[in-house]
C-alpha cells in the first residue's frame, strides 16, 4: 500500500475510535514510522513507504486506536517552541500552561539580580526548563516526588543542556526548607488539580496519564493550599506565585490564596477562561 492509502485507511480507524484530529494524528505517526516530515510525505504520497515502516505505522495506529495518546507513541512534545521527552508516567505538556510561562518571563524581566524559582511538582520540567531556557540569568529549583516523572525531569534536563537547573526529587508537602533550598523570587506550578471523583469521567486519553499528576483531592484543591500554607509564606517580600488552575476553579483558588497582604489575582486563556492565579 502507498503512503496515501495508508494514511487514508489509518484516519478511518481513528475516527471510527473516537479520536479527535485523526488525521493529523495518522500524518504524525507515519513521520514516526518512516522518518520523513510533512513535506517529503506529502511528495512521496503514491510510494510505498517499505515493509518495516509500514509495520511500524501499522503497530502505532493500533496503539492510538487504544486511546494511547499521540504524544506517548511518539516519545515527545512540543512546548514553548522547545521539545520535551514524555511517555508513561509523566504528564504531558498543554498549551494552555504557555499562559504561565509568559506571566514568568515578564515578571523576571523586572529582575537582574540571578532570581531564583522554583517549579514544583515539576514533571517534565516544561515549565521550569522553559523559564531557564528564555531566562539564563536565573537559578531554577524543579520539584518533583514521582520516581518515573523525575527521570523524564533529567532527560530533559540533558536534553537542554541546561545548568541553571537544580532538580530535587522532594515532595512538596514536605514543605520548604530552608537548608535545601535559598528564598524564591518566583514559584510557579501546575499542581494535580481534578478532584478524585472525577477522574473516572475525563478523556480516555488522560487515563493512560498518572493518577499521581492528575488527582487533586477530594475536592481537587489540596495542593493549592499547600502551596498557601508551605511555600507562600516563604516568598520573598517582593517575589510572586503563579499556579495553573482547572477552568472552572478560578474562584476557590482566589480565596485560599486571598490571605495576607498580596494581591491576588486571574489570568483568562485567549478563550476567556480562567486559567493562573497569580498572587504578588
Amino acid at each position: 500500500m502507498t503512503i496515501s492509502e495508508l494514511l487514508r485507511d489509518a484516519t478511518d480507524k481513528l475516527n471510527n475510535a473516537g479520536c479527535e484530529n485523526a488525521y493529523f494524528d495518522a500524518v504524525c505517526l507515519m513521520e514516526q514510522a518512516t522518518g520523513k516530515d510533512r513535506s517529503s510525505l506529502l511528495l512521496s504520497a503514491f510510494s510505498e513507504p517499505g515493509s518495516d515502516a509500514a509495520e511500524n505505522f501499522l503497530k502505532y495506529v493500533e496503539r492510538r486506536a487504544s486511546r494511547e495518546p499521540l504524544q506517548y507513541i511518539l516519545g515527545n512534545w512540543e512546548f514553548m517552541g522547545l521539545l520535551f521527552n514524555v511517555g508513561p508516567g509523566v504528564l504531558i505538556p498543554r498549551p494552555e500552561t504557555e499562559l504561565l510561562i509568559d506571566f514568568a518571563i515578564e515578571r523576571l524581566k523586572t529582575n537582574t539580580e540571578n532570581p531564583v524559582v522554583f517549579d514544583l511538582c515539576a514533571g517534565t520540567g516544561c515549565i521550569g526548563i522553559s523559564i531557564a531556557k528564555f531566562c539564563p540569568q536565573v537559578t531554577v529549583f524543579l520539584l518533583e516526588n514521582s520516581p518515573e516523572a523525575y527521570k523524564y525531569l533529567l532527560a530533559n534536563i540533558e536534553l537542554h543542556s541546561l545548568d541553571n537547573v537544580k532538580p530535587l526529587l522532594k515532595d512538596v508537602f514536605n514543605g520548604y526548607c530552608s537548608d535545601e533550598l535559598p528564598e524564591p523570587d518566583l514559584i510557579v506550578s501546575n499542581p494535580p488539580y481534578i478532584a478524585t471523583a472525577e477522574l473516572e469521567t475525563i478523556q480516555r486519553e488522560v487515563l493512560f496519564e498518572p493518577a499521581s499528576a492528575l488527582d487533586g483531592g477530594e475536592d481537587g484543591l489540596i495542593f493549592y493550599r499547600c502551596l498557601a500554607t508551605q511555600w507562600l509564606p516563604y516568598l520573598k517580600d517582593e517575589g510572586a506565585m503563579a499556579v495553573e488552575i482547572g477552568d472552572t476553579q478560578g474562584e476557590d483558588v482566589l480565596r485560599i490564596f486571598q490571605h495576607g497582604d498580596r494581591n491576588v489575582t486571574l489570568l483568562k486563556d485567549f478563550s476567556g477562561k480562567s486559567r493562573v492565579v497569580r498572587i504578588t
